[in-house]
């Protein structure tokens, strides 16, 4: 099966949270996925908006 997904799936895959399961279930039970050659702009603009949310950061080095 092909399927044509949008950041936001690309996102769930790659960003843990309440979708990131069944978003690997897509990709494991399909073929081939396309997305849109403006996948990684989408990425940026989810990435920026978890920054000011707060949800995500950077690493913080442990001693």
């Amino acid at each position: 099966m092909k399927v044509v997904v949008d950041t936001n799936i690309v996102a769930c895959f790659w960003l843990p949270g309440a979708h990131t399961e069944s978003a690997v279930a897509l990709r494991l039970n399909t073929d081939e996925l396309f997305v849109s050659t403006l996948w990684r702009s989408g990425i940026r603009n989810i990435l920026a908006r978890y920054l000011r949310a707060g949800t995500v950061g950077p690493r913080r080095p442990t001693h």
